[in-house]
């Protein structure tokens, strides 16, 4: 059995409260379909989740989070926000808490502008990978590295190992 990999867009009218992004139509999470692509060229199954343009909730795939290997989760909802966009990440953060209490073993892959800038601020013990920079190429070749078993060596890639944050 092939393991399942989710690329998750998390639902932004949950950021109503800060006054973000909460009646706007949902945009296509580009970085998501560019690793898509990616994945594609690579011949590894996934699954596009996005919940921003079905008005979703994380519980309503608990299923699918409970079958996943790893889950790929962004900071921002679209390329088009990364420069002039989401400066709150607690949206993201509760979503990753959301998914690893319905699947603690899903390995956690985090992209996005926040992370590539402050990895700091963003790096929890429920994130097991975090993409600085473009995650286009970098986080297909991680996934094809994570089922493979191989050691990650890969540029922008920042991980846990231990009790400290390898940035």
């Amino acid at each position: 059995m092939k393991p399942k990999i989710l690329l998750l867009n998390p639902n932004w009218r949950y950021m109503e409260k800060v006054g973000r992004m909460s009646k706007m139509a949902s945009g296509a999470p580009l970085e998501l379909l560019y690793i898509a692509g990616s994945l594609q060229k690579l011949k590894i199954d996934f699954e596009l989740m996005d919940l921003w343009s079905l008005d979703k909730k994380v519980q309503d795939y608990n299923a699918e989070i409970l079958s996943a290997k790893i889950i790929v989760i962004n900071t921002a909802p679209s390329y088009v926000y990364w420069r002039d966009g989401t400066i709150d990440c607690n949206l993201p953060k509760k979503i990753i808490k959301e998914v690893k209490g319905i699947n603690p073993n899903a390995k956690i892959i985090l992209i996005g502008p926040h992370g590539t800038v402050l990895p700091e601020s963003i790096a929890s013990r429920d994130t097991d990978y975090l993409i600085r920079g473009e995650p286009d190429l970098t986080v297909a070749k991680l996934i094809e590295s994570i089922i493979q078993g191989r050691k990650i060596n890969l540029p922008g890639v920042c991980y846990w190992k231990g009790f400290k944050f390898f940035i």
